[in-house]
């Protein structure tokens, strides 16, 4: 089975993801089994950096078969490389991820990180002095304790990771999955410092990323405790 790393911070809230399952889609961005190796952002160390922040973003147009109600993103799944070892870790300390609904698309990112950032953004998952286990053939999951609610319609998604210190990646000989084509859906911008405003370097590559959306739920009494009201992702924050 796979290490999810989400903290939940009540059961109530724990009692609200469990929901989530009913009516799940899985949207794999891009398509097929990629074509290249990365260690960003989660295997930094092993290029011997300690801190980074990372930008990819990810076309609208990937994300056509999502059903109208399927509008709640709540998890992502990142891989290993099949040629990578059979397990490997990390050990990010502060390792922070927004969502953001984005003008800029792929190969047109902003070298200013803020310049890409939609109005909507939200810190779905944040842990910190926490293992990451990373085993090849099993998604590296990541569920957001704070879902972030997508229309393809009003623009492409963006991703903000933010590491402040990663300490310690084991030894074995192991690669996230990626995709590298200059006309697929997805490319990336970066620097080696998580309070970087400006990014060093941009290029076509990225993460290949499993998406799970959910539609909206019922009314029942647990959720609506946790995110009474969540039409948008501002009213989900004030409820926060």
């Amino acid at each position: 089975m796979p290490r999810v790393f989400a903290l939940l911070q009540s059961a109530v809230l724990l009692l609200a993801l469990a929901g989530w399952s009913r009516g799940e889609q899985i949207i794999a961005v891009p398509p097929g089994p990629g074509n290249a190796g990365t260690f960003y952002p989660l295997l930094i160390v092993k290029e011997g950096f300690r801190s980074m922040r990372y930008q990819q973003v990810y076309a609208a147009d990937a994300f056509a078969a999502l059903a109208p109600t399927s509008v709640y993103l709540t998890q992502i799944d990142f891989w290993l490389h099949p040629w990578s070892s059979p397990q490997g870790a990390s050990y990010p300390t502060d390792l922070q991820m927004r969502l953001s609904t984005t003008a800029k698309g792929p190969d047109a990112l902003s070298l200013n990180f803020a310049e890409n950032i939609g109005p909507d953004e939200i810190l779905v998952f944040q842990v910190s002095g926490q293992e990451i286990f990373m085993e090849k053939g099993q998604p590296i999951a990541f569920i957001f304790p704070k879902p972030f609610l997508y229309t393809p319609a009003q623009g492409n998604l963006l991703l903000d990771v933010r590491i402040g210190v990663s300490s310690y990646v084991d030894p074995n000989d192991y690669e996230l999955l990626a995709n590298d084509s200059p006309t697929d859906s997805v490319s990336r911008v970066y620097a080696m410092a998580a309070s970087a405003t400006q990014a060093t370097a941009s290029d076509t590559v990225g993460l290949n990323t499993t998406f799970h959306f959910n539609p909206v739920p019922s009314l029942q009494s647990e959720f609506h405790r946790v995110y009474a009201g969540t039409l948008s992702n501002d009213q989900a924050d004030r409820q926060s």
